[in-house]
């Protein structure tokens, strides 16, 4: 028996709602990731580039 799938190969396109589902939780994520990064940014500077060192020196 062959399946209604085999001349493509290709796994059915999701539904409409499923995909919106999905590209909304992606951009959460990402605008969560992005909005966490934000508030640690100056400490994370700090920590990883300090000023005290040699290199944290230009002039």
């Amino acid at each position: 028996m062959a399946s209604s799938n085999s001349a493509g190969g290709s796994p059915p396109a999701p539904s409409r709602p499923a995909a919106i589902l999905a590209l909304s939780i992606g951009n959460a994520v990402e605008l969560y990731d992005f909005t966490i990064y934000s508030f640690f940014a100056l400490t994370i500077g700090k920590l990883f580039f300090p000023v005290q060192s040699e290199f944290g020196r230009c002039c």
